[in-house]
């Protein structure tokens, strides 16, 4: 068990943290490669506990860049434009876009469109309709 830092140690620590950015930021990476276990369970902890901050946070970035924004938007339309096959039912697909928006809900992917370890395709057996929140702390990931 590690010992609780007094204030002095404390005050020493965020003073070097000032003065050395560029080691603190080597020795952050270095423990972060080290320990990824932690960084997943301490985002999720975070994202929930703090749902709103990170919905502001996320409505700040879309300000101010609203290039990138874009530029993320439409790399998902064509993205999903090129995973939609000839045999989809679009009225069925446009059937569950509008009960979402009537809910005041999202539509989410089951099988992510482009994920590092699986692609799912656009069609309306992929679509499944989360709240803001669900389908914020679900994102890209797919659970098998």
């Amino acid at each position: 068990m590690t010992k609780k830092a007094s204030k002095a140690d404390l005050a020493y620590i965020l003073k070097w943290q000032k003065v050395n950015p560029d080691k603190r930021k080597r020795a952050r990476d270095k423990w972060r490669t080290k320990n990824p276990q932690y960084n997943i369970e301490y985002g999720k902890v975070y994202r929930k506990e703090n749902v709103t901050k990170c919905q502001k946070g996320i409505s700040e970035w879309q300000k101010r860049f609203p290039h990138k924004n874009t530029a993320k938007s439409n790399k998902y339309r064509v993205n999903k434009l090129k995973a939609a096959p000839k045999w989809i039912d679009e009225a069925l697909v446009m059937d569950i876009y509008a009960e979402a928006e009537y809910q005041q809900m999202e539509v989410d992917h089951i099988i992510p469109l482009k994920n590092k370890i699986v692609c799912g395709l656009h069609w309306e057996g992929n679509l499944q309709l989360l709240t803001k929140e669900a389908n914020c702390r679900k994102g890209n990931r797919h659970n098998a």
